[in-house]
């Protein structure tokens, strides 16, 4: 009884995952076109953004992030995007990917 329980624990923790923020596709970048998408069309592909922060001169830079981890191995991604005060994209700032 004792080696079935410890074995069936063995199991769940293998795989077993935490993820932190909203996974995204982080190549659905590419589908985004500067001066003409927006902020709703970045959320429509990404996700509702993890941050938000004011820029000089009214520009905002919006970050989708997540970080997710298995016993065995994890992945990520950070992306981060400017967009003017009309909320059109200006450009991508960053962008990066992790898979272990």
């Amino acid at each position: 009884m004792l080696k079935t329980f410890a074995t069936l624990l063995l199991m769940v923790c293998l795989v077993s995952c935490t993820t932190v923020g909203n996974k995204f596709d982080p190549a659905k970048i590419n589908q985004l076109q500067p001066q003409v998408s927006t902020i709703e069309d970045a959320t429509a592909l990404l996700g509702p953004p993890m941050a938000q922060s004011a820029l000089p001169e009214g520009d905002m830079l919006y970050q989708w992030q997540y970080a997710q981890g298995t016993l065995v191995g994890g992945s990520g991604a950070h992306v981060a995007i400017v967009f003017d005060a009309e909320g059109t994209m200006v450009k991508v700032q960053h962008i990066s990917r992790t898979d272990m």
